[in-house]
């Protein structure tokens, strides 16, 4: 199928893919400026994406600062901005996506449906906190490694119950403290980054929906 616009050529595609078995298996925890991935062999993996939190920050100040009379010219300004700050966030996704999704291994992810409605106006946060949460780049991310993953292994991401990934010891199921990012478990002593301990209670949550998975291997 062939799209045409005044700016564009699309051409759209299908094929044929063969499901595969995947090659293993690794939990995903997204945040504003990062996302933690935890594999069933223990390895851990970390995207930075502070670049593009500081990226739209600094564009937002850009056009804040925008005095023409002429809306016209204001407007073709924040579009050419808009458009340079979505090209290399795209570039930028893509490429951490396909990297995620042609190791073949399963992706599990938070469901964070809903999430929006926390940071909406008037819940008592600032402009620039609300702007720097609702610009965070999640439901691109699983997107693209959603279909990709469809693409190159012939499994779609599976998303889990976001409830106490975060609060809760990956070992034990026992509630943590938290301090300096940091978070420890009074039961077993666990020390742990904690977005590494929300990435391996996503991974385990994630290994109930695998069929004969042996429980407990997301925490070799």
């Amino acid at each position: 199928m062939l799209s045409l616009t005044p700016d564009t050529l699309s051409i759209s595609f299908s094929k044929e893919i063969e499901t595969r078995k995947p090659t293993g298996y690794i939990g995903i925890d997204m945040n504003l400026e990062n996302a933690t991935c935890v594999d069933n062999t223990g390895k851990i993996t970390v995207i930075d994406m502070s670049r593009i939190v500081s990226m739209k920050m600094k564009y937002r100040e850009v056009l804040s600062h925008f005095t023409r009379d002429d809306a016209r010219i204001q407007q073709k300004l924040k579009q050419k901005y808009g458009r340079n700050q979505k090209n290399r966030e795209n570039t930028f996704l893509h490429q951490e996506s396909k990297r995620l999704a042609s190791t073949g291994k399963q992706i599990f992810m938070k469901n964070l449906t809903g999430i929006r409605k926390l940071y909406r106006k008037g819940n008592g946060q600032g402009k620039r906190f609300r702007f720097r949460l609702n610009s965070w780049t999640r439901f691109k991310l699983q997107k693209m490694g959603d279909y990709k993953s469809q693409w190159h292994s012939g499994f779609s991401v599976i998303y889990v119950n976001p409830k106490g990934t975060s609060s809760k010891c990956s070992i034990y199921e026992a509630k943590v403290l938290e301090e300096n990012r940091m978070v420890t478990c009074h039961r077993c002593g666990l020390h742990i980054d904690r977005d590494i301990n929300a990435a391996r209670n996503i991974l385990a949550r994630g290994m109930q929906f695998v069929p004969d998975a042996v429980q407990g291997e997301a925490m070799k």
